[in-house]
């Protein structure tokens, strides 16, 4: 019994500074805002409860098939890298080179409901829940399944469910409230954040590609 508490209280913190650092809630906050420019905040909210509701099911999916998924398909983690390192560049790009937002009232009228048929792609996947995030619940599924009983593997995987749902809520509350720091900066300072986030987000696209490229790499 002391076997399983301990399990499962030590994989929660373990899953949640894990994936949490992948995330960055606050920074992929800006990009959302940045990508949502002029949405009202009640809009605001039930897009990031959607959102927030997707990536937990990608969670779970993830934490308990993803290993069947991947071998079903024929993939490898460095593909995944590959794909959503393209996907992000690609977004990013295409956020650098967007016109300025200058009407937000028709913005809210119009563009809402296209918001939330983005709800899952891209907001969530890749933006969310990226490769990265993918590889990182990987990871701890095969650390809390391997060498031990069945038992102490399933309080070992619903305490990493349970790290995982508490940086769902942080993602959450930074979807929703970013915007609050933009109004705090200005126009011109929303602006220049928007852009700053949304080089970021190429940055990191090609980051997440070129670390695919290396894994291919060593397996030729």
């Amino acid at each position: 019994m002391s076997n399983l508490l301990e399990s499962f209280i030590s994989a929660m913190p373990v899953a949640f500074m894990a994936l949490i650092t992948v995330i960055n809630p606050l920074g992929t906050g800006f990009v959302l805002s940045a990508m949502t420019d002029g949405i009202a905040l009640d809009q605001r909210k039930k897009l990031a409860r959607k959102i927030v509701i997707n990536c937990i099911g990608i969670f779970l999916v993830v934490l308990v098939f993803g290993s069947y998924i991947l071998n079903f398909f024929g993939l490898s983690i460095s593909i995944i890298r590959v794909g959503g390192g393209l996907l992000l560049a690609f977004m990013g790009w295409a956020m650098l080179n967007a016109p300025d937002a200058t009407d937000t009232t028709s913005v809210d009228a119009v563009d809402s409901d296209t918001y939330f048929k983005k709800a899952f792609y891209p907001f969530t996947f890749p933006v969310t829940s990226g490769p990265g995030c993918i590889a990182v619940i990987f990871t701890l599924a095969v650390h809390h399944g391997a060498g031990k009983d069945l038992y102490v593997m399933l309080a070992g995987l619903s305490g990493t469910f349970i790290g995982l749902v508490g940086v769902a809520i942080v993602v959450y509350l930074c979807y929703v409230y970013s915007f609050v720091i933009e109004k705090k900066l200005g126009p011109d300072g929303a602006h220049a954040l928007n852009r700053i986030m949304a080089f970021v987000t190429l940055c990191i696209g090609l980051q997440i590609l070129w670390a695919g490229i290396q894994g291919l790499a060593k397996t030729l």
